[in-house]
C-alpha cells in the first residue's frame, strides 16, 4: 500500500492536531463522505501547511462545482474520443490499484483534433481521473482496505516531437497536468513509463513545471528490463496485456475491449478541416511591408529544441531559421531574447531556408534541433511585399534537453547517457 493509504495509522500527534484544526477551518465546503482521509490528502500535498492545505482545497472545490465533475460520470464522451483516444483502463496490480494504460504510437494528433473540441478532450481526461477513483472504492469495498491510487503505464515507443508539437497538443496537455495536479492530489500510486525515446526529455520539460516533487517521485522511466519489471513489481502476467509481455488476450494481444490502438483517425469524424490555435494567448507582431522581425535566442545546451507556431491575417508570410556564427556576448541565459535585429551582413549559417508558407489558411508549425550552442534566430520576412504588412500571431519556446535526475533515476547510466545526449 502507498504511504496515503495508510497515512490514518501513522500521524504524528502534531500531524492529528494539525488534521483536526483543518477539519474545522473547511467544514463548509465539504461533502457527505469526505471523511479525515480525504482531508489528509490536501496536507499531504501541501506538507501539512494549513494554509496552502486550506487554499488548495477550496480552489480545488470551487473547479468541482463550476466543472460539475461530481456529475461527470454522467457524460457520455464522444465516439472519437471512446474509439480513437489510444489508451484504456485494465487490470489491477496486486495490491489491488487499476491500471490505466497509454500509448503514443503514432499518434493521430492532427486528426484528433479536428475531430473534436480541446474541451472535450480536456474533460475526457477529468472523466477518466474520476472514473479511476470509482474502481478504486470499488476495489476498497471488494477487498476490504483502503484503495485510493491508480497506477499508469505509458508506453512512448513510436513518440516523436513531431506529435505532440502538433498546435494545441502542447497548451492542451498542460491544462490536464494542472488540473490534475491542482484537484487529484496523491491519486498516483506508481507510473511506468516504459520505451523512453531520447525525444522524451524535451516533452517532458513542458510539463515538468506542473508536477509536484510528490509525482515526480513515484514516476519510474523504466531501461531495456521494463517486461520484467512490469511483472516483478506492478502486476501478475494476468493483469498485463500480452502485448506487454503478460498472458492477458481481450480479445487480442493488447485487450482492445478495453484499450484504444493508436490508428489514423477517419475523416467522417472531422468537424474541421484545419487545426486552429488560440490567437488570445499568443504573440503578436505586424511585420511592416518590405519588412521583417527577428527573435534571437540564445542556446547553451546542445540539442536544445525550438518550436514555433504562428498564424497570419489574411495573407501569407516567408519565415526561416539562421545560426549567427559569432556572439560576442557569452553571458546571456538559456531561451532569452537578444535585443536588436540581425541582417543577411551578419554572418549567418541557414539552418531553415527563407520559404512563404500560407500560414493565412493552416497554422504553421515545426521545430528545429540546435546542434551546438550560439545564437539561432528565427525570422518573419515580408521583403517580398511592397503592398501589405503581415499580422503575426505566434509561439516559440525553447526546450532545453535537461533531465531531471529525480524522474530519471531508474534509467541504468549506460541507458542514461543515450537518453540524453541523442536527439532528433
Amino acid at each position: 500500500m502507498s504511504d496515503i493509504e495508510t497515512i490514518l495509522e501513522n500521524l504524528s500527534p502534531k500531524q492529528e492536531a494539525i488534521l483536526q484544526d483543518f477539519k474545522g477551518r473547511v467544514q463548509d465546503v465539504l461533502r457527505p463522505g469526505d471523511d479525515n482521509f480525504f482531508l489528509l490528502r490536501w496536507l499531504k500535498a501541501r506538507n501539512f501547511d494549513i494554509g496552502k492545505s486550506e487554499q488548495m482545497l477550496r480552489k480545488s472545490m470551487e473547479w468541482r462545482r463550476n466543472y460539475g465533475t461530481d456529475d461527470i460520470l454522467k457524460w457520455d464522451p464522444p465516439e472519437v474520443l471512446k474509439k480513437y483516444w489510444p489508451g484504456g483502463i485494465f487490470g489491477f496490480d496486486r495490491q489491488g490499484h487499476p491500471i490505466l494504460w497509454q500509448l503514443s504510437n503514432n499518434f493521430d494528433a492532427r486528426g484528433m483534433l479536428k475531430s473534436v473540441k480541446r474541451s472535450d478532450v480536456v474533460k475526457y481526461h477529468i472523466w477518466r481521473m474520476e472514473k479511476l477513483n470509482s474502481l478504486c472504492r470499488e476495489q476498497s469495498t471488494k477487498l476490504g482496505k483502503r484503495i485510493a491510487c491508480s497506477v499508469h503505464v505509458s508506453d512512448l515507443s513510436g513518440f516523436s516531437l513531431k506529435m505532440v508539437f502538433t498546435p494545441g497538443i502542447p497548451d492542451m496537455m498542460k491544462e490536464v497536468f494542472a488540473l490534475i495536479e491542482a484537484n487529484y492530489p496523491e491519486d498516483l500510486y506508481a507510473s511506468y513509463v516504459i520505451n523512453v525515446p531520447s525525444t522524451f526529455v524535451i516533452f517532458f520539460n513542458i510539463i515538468r513545471p506542473f508536477l509536484s516533487e510528490s509525482t515526480k517521485k513515484k514516476v519510474h522511466m523504466c531501461g531495456r528490463n521494463w517486461r520484467e519489471r512490469l511483472i516483478t513489481e506492478v502486476a501478475n502476467p494476468e493483469q498485463i496485456p500480452t502485448y506487454w509481455g503478460g498472458t492477458a488476450k481481450y480479445p487480442d494481444e493488447l485487450c482492445t475491449d478495453y484499450i484504444n490502438p493508436c490508428v489514423k483517425i477517419p475523416a467522417e469524424y472531422y468537424i474541421q478541416d484545419k487545426v486552429t490555435i488560440n490567437k488570445d494567448v499568443m504573440s503578436k507582431v505586424t511585420v511592416p511591408r518590405g519588412g521583417s522581425h527577428q527573435l534571437s535566442y540564445d542556446i547553451t545546451h546542445p540539442g536544445t529544441v525550438i518550436r514555433w507556431v504562428f498564424e497570419t491575417d489574411h495573407y501569407d508570410i516567408a519565415y526561416g531559421i539562421f545560426f549567427k556564427l559569432e556572439t560576442s556576448d557569452t553571458n546571456k541565459t538559456e531561451g532569452k531574447k537578444a535585443k536588436g535585429n540581425v541582417n543577411k551582413n551578419d554572418g549567418l549559417k541557414e539552418i531553415k531556408p527563407l520559404s512563404r508558407v500560407n500560414s493565412q489558411m493552416v497554422p504553421e508549425d515545426g521545430n528545429v534541433t540546435c546542434s551546438k550552442p550560439g545564437t539561432y534566430i528565427f525570422q518573419f520576412d515580408n521583403t517580398y511585399s511592397w503592398v501589405h504588412s503581415k499580422n503575426v500571431y505566434y509561439e516559440l519556446e525553447v526546450l532545453a534537453p535537461v533531465s531531471d535526475p529525480v524522474v530519471f533515476r531508474d534509467i541504468p547510466e549506460s541507458e542514461r547517457e543515450i537518453l540524453e545526449t541523442t536527439y532528433l
